[in-house]
């Protein structure tokens, strides 16, 4: 007996599902991997996005001193004193049950300290040097930081850009019966208020000045509204450290 190839010639299986499916790919293989790519790309920005911290308040400081990020001798790095410091004075916006605070700190000394550190053996990192001269030159203009704390050579600098004032007026910030001593009208000195009592304040140099930075329209990158309520905190925040009253 003839098996059935013999007898009745190859036998192909075929079905309605099969024929749509390789006339799909025939026509929508490009579409489909191109759809998979992007579905694969927002997937993984989502996980970032998602383990992306978000933060209450946004505090800069830019001068001088340099906060160390390493743990001497067991003690809390200066970096993280600040961060903590700092974070008792603003709110859980957010609603999450954390209060968390972000810090960027930029090292940009007077030409005087630079010559000290010069005399002093110590490294200079120029290009990181550079780095936050533009990193503050952007932050002034637009970002998420508005609090800030300079020192008074970064403050005369960078505090007037194309004509225009980039602090706004402080005093309406402050406790009615203040002794704190202003430079102009936009900025008070940090060794004027009782802040400076606590650590690790008082490690500043004396000539550091509490600002706000003016609500520009021009951060469009993050939205008028998000804008709105950064400001908002941020006018709430300045208004608590300056209320500080030592013990």
């Amino acid at each position: 007996m003839k098996d059935n190839n013999e007898k009745y010639g190859d036998v192909k299986m075929s079905s309605p599902l099969l024929g749509w499916l390789e006339n799909f790919w025939y026509h929508y293989k490009w579409h489909t991997l191109a759809a998979l790519f992007a579905v694969v790309v927002l997937t993984v920005c989502l996980v970032q996005c998602s383990k992306q911290k978000k933060y209450d308040m946004y505090v800069m400081y830019a001068g001088g001193e340099a906060f160390s990020r390493q743990s001497e001798g067991g003690d809390i790095p200066e970096y993280n004193q600040f961060v903590s410091a700092l974070e008792k004075f603003a709110a859980d916006y957010d609603g999450n049950g954390k209060t968390l605070l972000s810090l960027s700190d930029l090292y940009i000394p007077s030409d005087a300290e630079l010559e000290e550190q010069k005399a002093a053996g110590n490294n200079i990192d120029y290009s990181s040097m550079r780095e936050d001269i533009k990193t503050l030159n952007d932050r002034m203009s637009y970002s998420e930081y508005y609090v800030f704390l300079v020192s008074k050579h970064v403050y005369d600098e960078y505090h007037v850009k194309s004509d225009t004032e980039l602090f706004a007026p402080i005093k309406k910030y402050c406790p009615a019966d203040n002794d704190f001593v202003f430079e102009g009208d936009n900025a008070v000195y940090l060794s004027s208020t009782d802040l400076y009592e606590l650590a690790p304040f008082s490690s500043l140099p004396e000539d550091t000045l509490i600002c706000i930075r003016i609500n520009s329209e021009v951060s469009s990158a993050f939205g008028r509204r998000k804008n709105a309520e950064l400001y908002r905190r941020a006018e709430e925040y300045i208004t608590a450290l300056l209320a500080y009253k030592k013990p």
